[in-house]
């Protein structure tokens, strides 16, 4: 199996909402085959909100899109969707980054995955 990290063109931008993430490509079975990692990016007025952090795999081109479209704004909230890894995988590192962001939603178990935050 071969695999490859592309970024799809992201990130893509309607409104204030960015969609940022990336793609990973892989040859299986003789077939090729691509997997979205979604995250998205709402900038409102007051507060952003990042919905899912993001693959590990893309931490650094997701990190530079926030970074770029939050344009020295601090993140302010993220909204997992659930704890797997392609939608909770950079919680922690989005953490350490900006401290003072919370996180909202269902978050029940994740003391579990990300104890120390």
């Amino acid at each position: 199996m071969t695999m490859t990290n592309t970024t799809l063109g992201l990130p893509r931008t309607h409104g204030n909402v960015h969609w940022i993430g990336g793609c990973v490509a892989f040859d299986y079975d003789g077939e090729h085959i691509h997997g979205h990692m979604c995250a998205y990016l709402v900038i409102g007025d007051e507060r952003s909100l990042l919905v899912d952090t993001g693959h590990p795999a893309h931490a650094h081109q997701v990190e530079s899109a926030l970074d770029r479209l939050l344009q020295g704004r601090p993140l302010d909230l993220i909204f997992p969707t659930h704890s797997e890894m392609p939608h909770a995988g950079n919680l922690g590192r989005w953490l350490r980054k900006w401290p003072e962001c919370r996180v909202v939603g269902d978050i029940s178990d994740y003391h579990l995955y990300y104890p120390d935050d």
